[in-house]
């Protein structure tokens, strides 16, 4: 059996083995028919060793070729982000697993090619729930891998739903 524990004096403190700070973020490439350059880095802080927040930049580019029309559009903005580390006596791999809840604003910027009309900039709001697995690669670099859902999914969103992301971080 297992529980998530909150409040164990482990739990409570900052590990004096790493520090409170962590760093990284994510890089998704996609060249073909549809063109996808994707930078998200972040940075965030261990409030206990359970919880932590964090702050980060995202940046992705669009190209569409159909035929003979392409269309490109860029997203940038930012992004505001908390994880809750689950906790478990009995069973290691609950230890790796975590919830994530996140709330990310960004410009949007449609332009049309081969003489279309350009369209203006439009603000997209994404709120992502979801959780994920924190896979150590040693003491202080962890990779991880989200499985999310945008409750706010709009036409002009870079996302579907589920949203799927691996990414880096090294705690400072």
């Amino acid at each position: 059996m297992w529980s998530i524990i909150s409040s164990a004096q482990n739990n409570d403190q900052i590990d004096d083995r790493t520090g409170n700070f962590f760093v990284g973020g994510n890089l998704g490439l996609q060249f073909g028919t549809v063109t996808l350059i994707d930078v998200s880095p972040m940075a965030g802080y261990y409030i206990t060793n359970s919880w932590s927040a964090g702050v980060g930049a995202t940046y992705k580019y669009y190209r569409y070729t159909l035929l003979d029309n392409k269309f490109v559009s860029s997203y940038y903005g930012g992004r505001a982000f908390t994880r809750y580390q689950l906790q478990s006596k009995n069973i290691d791999l609950l230890n790796n697993l975590f919830l994530h809840g996140e709330y990310e604003l960004l410009n949007y910027r449609f332009e049309p090619q081969g003489g279309g009309n350009e369209y203006e900039n439009s603000k997209v709001e994404s709120y992502f729930i979801g959780g994920g697995y924190n896979a150590p690669l040693s003491r202080k670099v962890n990779i991880h891998l989200m499985l999310l859902y945008n409750l706010n999914d709009t036409v002009n969103s870079p996302y579907e739903n589920p949203v799927v992301r691996v990414g880096v971080s090294v705690r400072l």
